[in-house]
Protein backbone atom coordinates (compact mmCIF):
# COMPACT_ATOMS: atom_id res chain seq x y z
CA UNK A 1 0.00 0.00 0.00
CA UNK A 2 1.35 3.40 -0.96
CA UNK A 3 0.79 6.34 1.38
CA UNK A 4 1.29 9.69 -0.33
CA UNK A 5 2.63 12.83 1.28
CA UNK A 6 -0.20 15.34 1.68
CA UNK A 7 2.06 18.31 2.41
CA UNK A 8 3.02 18.73 -1.23
CA UNK A 9 3.26 22.51 -1.09
CA UNK A 10 5.94 22.46 1.63
CA UNK A 11 7.52 19.14 0.65
CA UNK A 12 11.30 19.05 1.08
CA UNK A 13 12.91 16.18 -0.87
CA UNK A 14 15.96 16.32 1.41
CA UNK A 15 13.86 15.51 4.49
CA UNK A 16 13.39 11.86 5.45
CA UNK A 17 9.92 10.37 5.88
CA UNK A 18 10.07 8.08 8.90
CA UNK A 19 7.15 5.68 9.51
CA UNK A 20 6.23 4.82 13.10
CA UNK A 21 3.45 2.32 13.90
CA UNK A 22 1.06 2.89 16.78
CA UNK A 23 1.17 0.14 19.44
CA UNK A 24 -2.28 -1.11 18.39
CA UNK A 25 -1.10 -1.33 14.77
CA UNK A 26 -4.06 0.67 13.48
CA UNK A 27 -2.16 3.87 12.61
CA UNK A 28 1.15 4.96 11.26
CA UNK A 29 2.77 8.32 11.95
CA UNK A 30 4.94 9.75 9.20
CA UNK A 31 7.37 12.58 9.55
CA UNK A 32 6.53 14.78 6.56
CA UNK A 33 9.10 17.36 5.61
CA UNK A 34 10.94 18.90 8.55
CA UNK A 35 8.28 20.16 10.98
CA UNK A 36 5.10 18.16 10.36
CA UNK A 37 3.79 14.69 11.27
CA UNK A 38 0.91 12.99 9.43
CA UNK A 39 -1.27 10.22 10.92
CA UNK A 40 -2.65 7.50 8.61
CA UNK A 41 -4.92 4.47 8.89
CA UNK A 42 -2.85 1.35 8.12
CA UNK A 43 -5.83 -0.64 6.80
CA UNK A 44 -7.45 1.90 4.49
CA UNK A 45 -4.64 4.36 3.80
CA UNK A 46 -6.93 7.18 4.99
CA UNK A 47 -5.24 10.34 6.18
CA UNK A 48 -6.48 10.94 9.75
CA UNK A 49 -4.66 14.02 11.00
CA UNK A 50 -1.70 16.34 10.57
CA UNK A 51 0.29 17.65 13.54
CA UNK A 52 1.66 21.13 12.92
CA UNK A 53 3.16 23.74 15.21
CA UNK A 54 6.85 23.02 15.59
CA UNK A 55 9.17 25.70 14.24
CA UNK A 56 12.33 23.63 13.73
CA UNK A 57 13.33 20.16 12.54
CA UNK A 58 11.62 17.21 14.22
CA UNK A 59 13.02 13.87 15.29
CA UNK A 60 10.95 10.67 15.27
CA UNK A 61 7.48 10.81 16.88
CA UNK A 62 6.64 8.36 19.69
CA UNK A 63 3.17 6.93 20.42
CA UNK A 64 1.88 6.38 23.95
CA UNK A 65 1.21 2.72 24.88
CA UNK A 66 -2.56 3.19 24.43
CA UNK A 67 -2.06 4.82 20.99
CA UNK A 68 -4.14 7.83 22.05
CA UNK A 69 -1.35 10.40 22.30
CA UNK A 70 1.92 11.02 20.52
CA UNK A 71 5.00 12.96 21.53
CA UNK A 72 7.19 14.94 19.14
CA UNK A 73 10.39 16.83 19.79
CA UNK A 74 12.67 19.14 17.85
CA UNK A 75 16.41 18.99 17.53
CA UNK A 76 18.31 21.42 19.74
CA UNK A 77 18.85 24.87 18.26
CA UNK A 78 21.84 26.78 19.57
CA UNK A 79 19.78 29.88 20.23
CA UNK A 80 16.52 28.35 21.48
CA UNK A 81 17.14 24.79 22.66
CA UNK A 82 14.47 22.24 21.79
CA UNK A 83 10.71 21.81 22.22
CA UNK A 84 8.56 18.82 23.19
CA UNK A 85 4.88 18.61 22.32
CA UNK A 86 2.27 16.03 23.32
CA UNK A 87 -0.67 15.60 20.92
CA UNK A 88 -4.13 14.06 21.00
CA UNK A 89 -4.03 11.64 18.07
CA UNK A 90 -7.79 11.73 17.40
CA UNK A 91 -8.16 15.51 17.30
CA UNK A 92 -4.63 16.67 16.44
CA UNK A 93 -4.76 19.02 19.46
CA UNK A 94 -1.47 20.03 21.08
CA UNK A 95 -2.22 19.19 24.72
CA UNK A 96 1.19 19.87 26.28
CA UNK A 97 4.34 21.81 25.35
CA UNK A 98 7.61 22.24 27.22
CA UNK A 99 11.19 23.14 26.34
CA UNK A 100 14.61 21.68 27.08
CA UNK A 101 17.73 23.85 26.90
CA UNK A 102 20.91 22.25 25.65
CA UNK A 103 20.66 18.53 24.99
CA UNK A 104 18.91 16.08 22.69
CA UNK A 105 17.02 13.78 25.09
CA UNK A 106 15.33 10.45 24.42
CA UNK A 107 11.74 10.10 25.65
CA UNK A 108 10.12 6.89 26.90
CA UNK A 109 6.49 6.51 27.97
CA UNK A 110 5.64 4.61 31.13
CA UNK A 111 3.48 1.52 30.43
CA UNK A 112 0.33 3.37 31.55
CA UNK A 113 1.21 6.42 29.44
CA UNK A 114 0.99 8.78 32.43
CA UNK A 115 4.68 9.67 32.50
CA UNK A 116 7.55 10.43 30.17
CA UNK A 117 11.10 9.61 31.23
CA UNK A 118 13.91 11.54 29.59
CA UNK A 119 17.68 11.69 29.93
CA UNK A 120 19.23 15.14 30.41
CA UNK A 121 22.53 16.91 29.80
CA UNK A 122 23.35 17.08 33.52
CA UNK A 123 23.50 13.23 33.67
CA UNK A 124 20.06 13.07 35.29
CA UNK A 125 16.77 11.45 34.26
CA UNK A 126 13.56 13.45 34.59
CA UNK A 127 10.01 12.17 34.91
CA UNK A 128 7.19 14.28 33.43
CA UNK A 129 3.44 14.15 33.95
CA UNK A 130 1.90 13.79 30.48
CA UNK A 131 -1.30 15.55 31.54
CA UNK A 132 0.13 18.65 33.18
CA UNK A 133 3.65 18.81 31.76
CA UNK A 134 4.97 18.97 35.34
CA UNK A 135 8.46 17.69 36.14
CA UNK A 136 7.46 15.09 38.75
CA UNK A 137 10.92 13.85 39.79
CA UNK A 138 14.56 14.21 38.83
CA UNK A 139 16.75 11.14 39.28
CA UNK A 140 20.39 12.00 39.98
CA UNK A 141 23.43 9.82 40.62
CA UNK A 142 25.01 9.02 37.26
CA UNK A 143 28.38 10.68 36.68
CA UNK A 144 28.48 10.44 32.89
CA UNK A 145 26.11 10.78 29.93
CA UNK A 146 22.89 8.78 30.45
CA UNK A 147 21.39 6.89 27.52
CA UNK A 148 17.74 6.01 26.82
CA UNK A 149 15.98 4.80 30.01
CA UNK A 150 13.53 1.89 30.07
CA UNK A 151 10.59 1.04 32.35
CA UNK A 152 9.80 -2.37 33.76
CA UNK A 153 6.59 -3.75 32.29
CA UNK A 154 4.59 -2.87 35.41
CA UNK A 155 6.04 0.68 35.45
CA UNK A 156 7.29 0.45 39.02
CA UNK A 157 11.00 0.33 38.16
CA UNK A 158 13.10 2.41 35.78
CA UNK A 159 16.48 1.20 34.51
CA UNK A 160 19.13 3.64 33.29
CA UNK A 161 22.63 3.13 31.93
CA UNK A 162 25.49 5.54 31.49
CA UNK A 163 28.35 6.06 29.08
CA UNK A 164 30.72 4.75 31.76
CA UNK A 165 28.80 1.41 31.74
CA UNK A 166 27.08 2.03 35.09
CA UNK A 167 23.55 0.60 35.36
CA UNK A 168 21.08 1.90 37.94
CA UNK A 169 17.62 0.71 39.00
CA UNK A 170 15.16 3.28 40.34
CA UNK A 171 11.92 2.91 42.27
CA UNK A 172 9.72 5.26 40.28
CA UNK A 173 7.21 6.22 42.99
CA UNK A 174 9.91 7.21 45.48
CA UNK A 175 12.52 8.35 42.96
CA UNK A 176 15.01 6.18 44.86
CA UNK A 177 18.10 4.45 43.45
CA UNK A 178 17.69 0.85 44.67
CA UNK A 179 20.58 -0.88 42.84
CA UNK A 180 23.77 0.06 41.00
CA UNK A 181 26.25 -2.15 39.19
CA UNK A 182 28.83 -2.05 36.42
CA UNK A 183 28.39 -3.93 33.14
CA UNK A 184 31.79 -3.74 31.43
CA UNK A 185 31.21 -2.66 27.87
CA UNK A 186 33.32 -0.81 25.37
CA UNK A 187 30.97 -0.39 22.44
CA UNK A 188 27.35 -0.95 23.29
CA UNK A 189 25.09 -1.40 26.28
CA UNK A 190 21.37 -1.99 25.78
CA UNK A 191 18.59 -2.58 28.29
CA UNK A 192 15.83 -4.97 27.27
CA UNK A 193 13.06 -7.19 28.65
CA UNK A 194 13.35 -10.94 28.90
CA UNK A 195 10.34 -13.11 27.93
CA UNK A 196 9.77 -13.47 31.69
CA UNK A 197 9.66 -9.64 31.97
CA UNK A 198 12.95 -9.36 33.84
CA UNK A 199 15.05 -6.35 32.92
CA UNK A 200 18.24 -7.38 31.14
CA UNK A 201 21.42 -5.55 30.23
CA UNK A 202 23.13 -6.65 27.03
CA UNK A 203 26.74 -5.44 27.09
CA UNK A 204 29.50 -5.71 24.50
CA UNK A 205 33.24 -5.55 25.00
CA UNK A 206 34.33 -4.27 21.62
CA UNK A 207 37.94 -5.32 21.32
CA UNK A 208 37.63 -8.56 23.28
CA UNK A 209 34.73 -9.36 20.95
CA UNK A 210 32.43 -10.66 23.68
CA UNK A 211 28.76 -9.98 24.45
CA UNK A 212 27.18 -10.61 27.85
CA UNK A 213 23.60 -10.81 29.14
CA UNK A 214 23.04 -9.61 32.73
CA UNK A 215 19.99 -9.78 35.00
CA UNK A 216 19.54 -6.20 36.19
CA UNK A 217 17.62 -7.09 39.35
CA UNK A 218 20.34 -9.43 40.66
CA UNK A 219 23.39 -8.02 38.80
CA UNK A 220 24.01 -11.64 37.78
CA UNK A 221 25.97 -12.46 34.64
CA UNK A 222 23.69 -14.91 32.81
CA UNK A 223 25.66 -15.84 29.71
CA UNK A 224 28.66 -14.62 27.72
CA UNK A 225 29.21 -15.08 24.01
CA UNK A 226 32.98 -15.02 23.57
CA UNK A 227 35.48 -14.98 20.74
CA UNK A 228 36.18 -18.65 21.44
CA UNK A 229 32.53 -19.67 21.15
CA UNK A 230 31.57 -21.44 17.95
CA UNK A 231 34.58 -20.20 16.00
CA UNK A 232 32.72 -17.07 14.84
CA UNK A 233 35.42 -14.50 15.45
CA UNK A 234 38.11 -16.89 14.21
CA UNK A 235 36.23 -17.29 10.95
CA UNK A 236 35.86 -13.52 10.70
CA UNK A 237 39.63 -13.07 11.07
CA UNK A 238 40.30 -15.67 8.40
CA UNK A 239 37.87 -13.91 6.09
CA UNK A 240 39.66 -10.60 6.66
CA UNK A 241 43.08 -12.00 5.85
CA UNK A 242 42.33 -12.18 2.14
CA UNK A 243 40.93 -8.65 2.18
CA UNK A 244 43.97 -6.87 3.58
CA UNK A 245 45.50 -6.05 0.20
CA UNK A 246 42.64 -5.09 -2.19
CA UNK A 247 41.92 -1.39 -1.75
CA UNK A 248 38.15 -1.78 -2.08
CA UNK A 249 38.04 -3.94 1.05
CA UNK A 250 40.35 -1.94 3.30
CA UNK A 251 37.46 -0.11 4.97
CA UNK A 252 36.13 -3.50 6.15
CA UNK A 253 39.19 -4.76 8.01
CA UNK A 254 38.14 -3.74 11.54
CA UNK A 255 36.33 -6.58 13.28
CA UNK A 256 35.30 -5.04 16.60
CA UNK A 257 31.70 -5.14 17.83
CA UNK A 258 29.57 -2.21 16.70
CA UNK A 259 26.18 -3.13 18.17
CA UNK A 260 24.26 -5.88 19.92
CA UNK A 261 20.55 -6.66 19.80
CA UNK A 262 18.47 -9.05 21.89
CA UNK A 263 15.46 -10.58 20.16
CA UNK A 264 12.03 -9.78 21.67
CA UNK A 265 11.34 -13.53 21.89
CA UNK A 266 14.53 -14.05 23.89
CA UNK A 267 15.72 -16.82 21.57
CA UNK A 268 18.54 -15.12 19.72
CA UNK A 269 21.20 -12.45 20.13
CA UNK A 270 22.56 -10.49 17.19
CA UNK A 271 26.12 -9.15 17.12
CA UNK A 272 26.88 -6.53 14.47
CA UNK A 273 30.53 -6.01 13.59
CA UNK A 274 32.37 -2.92 12.37
CA UNK A 275 33.19 -4.81 9.20
CA UNK A 276 29.44 -4.70 8.45
CA UNK A 277 28.93 -8.41 8.93
CA UNK A 278 26.67 -9.82 11.62
CA UNK A 279 26.19 -13.06 13.51
CA UNK A 280 23.19 -14.63 15.23
CA UNK A 281 23.57 -16.62 18.45
CA UNK A 282 21.22 -19.11 20.10
CA UNK A 283 20.75 -17.73 23.61
CA UNK A 284 19.98 -21.11 25.20
CA UNK A 285 22.88 -23.06 23.69
CA UNK A 286 25.27 -20.06 23.26
CA UNK A 287 26.13 -21.49 19.83
CA UNK A 288 26.16 -19.50 16.57
CA UNK A 289 23.26 -19.82 14.16
CA UNK A 290 24.28 -20.55 10.60
CA UNK A 291 27.11 -18.66 8.92
CA UNK A 292 28.12 -15.01 9.35
CA UNK A 293 25.73 -12.79 7.38
CA UNK A 294 27.05 -10.16 4.98
CA UNK A 295 24.14 -7.75 4.34
CA UNK A 296 26.04 -5.72 1.73
CA UNK A 297 27.42 -8.63 -0.28
CA UNK A 298 25.07 -7.96 -3.19
CA UNK A 299 24.82 -4.20 -2.73
CA UNK A 300 27.46 -2.41 -4.77
CA UNK A 301 26.46 0.90 -3.21
CA UNK A 302 28.31 0.16 0.03
CA UNK A 303 27.35 -0.31 3.67
CA UNK A 304 24.29 -0.87 5.83
CA UNK A 305 22.91 1.14 8.73
CA UNK A 306 22.05 -1.79 10.96
CA UNK A 307 19.51 -4.50 11.63
CA UNK A 308 16.18 -4.60 13.47
CA UNK A 309 14.12 -7.49 14.88
CA UNK A 310 10.41 -7.92 14.30
CA UNK A 311 8.38 -7.64 17.55
CA UNK A 312 7.80 -11.41 17.62
CA UNK A 313 11.53 -12.05 17.17
CA UNK A 314 11.03 -14.40 14.22
CA UNK A 315 12.33 -12.08 11.51
CA UNK A 316 14.95 -9.39 11.24
CA UNK A 317 15.69 -6.79 8.59
CA UNK A 318 19.05 -5.50 7.43
CA UNK A 319 18.87 -1.87 6.46
CA UNK A 320 21.07 -0.26 3.79
CA UNK A 321 22.89 3.01 4.29
CA UNK A 322 22.63 3.74 0.59
CA UNK A 323 19.49 5.58 -0.54
CA UNK A 324 19.44 3.27 -3.54
CA UNK A 325 19.65 0.12 -1.40
CA UNK A 326 16.98 -2.48 -0.71
CA UNK A 327 15.84 -3.82 2.67
CA UNK A 328 16.42 -7.54 3.18
CA UNK A 329 14.43 -9.81 5.51
CA UNK A 330 15.97 -12.84 7.26
CA UNK A 331 14.73 -15.76 9.38
CA UNK A 332 16.00 -15.20 12.93
CA UNK A 333 15.89 -18.89 13.90
CA UNK A 334 18.09 -20.07 11.03
CA UNK A 335 19.78 -16.95 9.67
CA UNK A 336 18.42 -17.75 6.21
CA UNK A 337 17.64 -15.02 3.70
CA UNK A 338 13.89 -14.60 3.03
CA UNK A 339 13.18 -11.75 0.64
CA UNK A 340 14.36 -8.36 -0.60
CA UNK A 341 11.92 -5.45 -0.45
CA UNK A 342 12.56 -3.52 -3.62
CA UNK A 343 10.67 -0.27 -3.41
CA UNK A 344 11.38 3.07 -5.00
CA UNK A 345 14.84 4.25 -5.74
CA UNK A 346 15.97 6.65 -3.03
CA UNK A 347 14.71 4.48 -0.18
CA UNK A 348 15.80 6.03 3.11
CA UNK A 349 18.05 3.65 5.00
CA UNK A 350 16.84 4.80 8.43
CA UNK A 351 13.10 4.99 7.69
CA UNK A 352 12.06 1.37 8.24
CA UNK A 353 9.96 -0.39 10.86
CA UNK A 354 7.89 -3.50 11.62
CA UNK A 355 4.23 -3.37 12.59
CA UNK A 356 3.43 -4.43 16.18
CA UNK A 357 1.95 -7.75 15.00
CA UNK A 358 5.07 -8.44 12.88
CA UNK A 359 2.94 -9.00 9.77
CA UNK A 360 3.83 -5.79 7.95
CA UNK A 361 6.94 -3.78 7.27
CA UNK A 362 7.11 -0.10 6.37
CA UNK A 363 9.75 1.64 4.30
CA UNK A 364 10.04 5.40 3.89
CA UNK A 365 11.25 7.01 0.68
CA UNK A 366 12.82 10.29 -0.24
CA UNK A 367 10.01 11.16 -2.65
CA UNK A 368 7.63 11.59 0.29
CA UNK A 369 5.93 8.17 0.28
CA UNK A 370 5.78 5.21 2.63
CA UNK A 371 5.18 1.66 1.41
CA UNK A 372 3.60 -1.00 3.61
CA UNK A 373 4.70 -4.56 2.80
CA UNK A 374 3.08 -7.81 3.85
CA UNK A 375 5.70 -10.11 5.32
CA UNK A 376 5.44 -13.52 3.63
CA UNK A 377 4.34 -16.43 5.82
CA UNK A 378 6.67 -19.38 6.13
Amino acid sequence: MLIPDVDTENFDPRASHFPVFSPDGKMIAIKQGKQTVGIWNTSTGEHLNTLTGHESTLSLPVFSPDSKTIVTKTFVRFDKGGTVRLWDVATGENIMTFSYPDYYPQFVFSPDGKMLATNYSDNSVRLWDTTTGENIKTLTGHTDVVHTPIFSRDGRILATHSKNWTVRLWEVAAGKNIKTFNAPGGTSIKISHSPENDLLVISANSWEKTATIWNVNTAERLVTFSKHSGGFFKSISQTFSKWLQPRKFRHRRIASIRAIKYSPSGDTLMVVMDNEMLRLWNVRTTKPIGKPIDPVKDDKKGSFVGAIYSPDGKTFATVPASHAGNVRLWDAATGKYLITLRGHTNADGYAVTFSPDSRKFATGHMDGTVILWNIPTR
